[in-house]
């Protein structure tokens, strides 16, 4: 079978719709993907400017009250009632009122205020511990 001008001139249409459709494809799905890293790293690395003195919790005295103490954990009850693991890491920074401290300046009955990330179980890992005060 012999080509015409016609047959060539309807393949080379093909061709250009082929690369078009697949440039357009390319196009939208570059955009969708930068979007979306841009809506993750949008949630998932908001910070909020931490106090260095005075009442670090501010209004809110605090998220929660240390029920108990581990190595590298606490427990707080919620205003809730509920209680919450808190990960507490080597690199996670605990502030008091009147300077930073570790792990065992912690004491049970401090009101906390927890800055971290959640985990899918339920606890969340920590990156600054902010100590209010004691419950009288």
């Amino acid at each position: 079978m012999i080509s015409t001008e016609n047959d060539i001139a309807n393949g080379k249409k093909r061709g250009h719709h082929t690369i078009l459709i697949l440039f357009f494809f390319l196009l939208f799905l570059g955009i969708g993907v930068i979007s979306g890293f841009r809506w993750y790293n949008g949630r998932t690395q908001h910070r909020v400017a931490i106090p260095t003195s005075g009442n670090l919790c501010g209004t809110t005295n605090g998220r929660g009250q240390i029920v108990s103490i581990g190595s590298n954990t606490i427990t707080i009850k919620l205003d809730n009632g509920t209680d919450q693991i808190i990960d507490i890491s080597s690199q996670a920074t605990i502030k008091t009122p009147t300077s930073s401290g570790s792990i065992s300046d912690l004491k049970t009955g401090d009101r906390v205020t927890i800055v971290g990330s959640p985990n899918p179980d339920g606890s969340e890992n920590a990156t600054d511990v902010l100590v209010c005060g004691v419950i009288q």
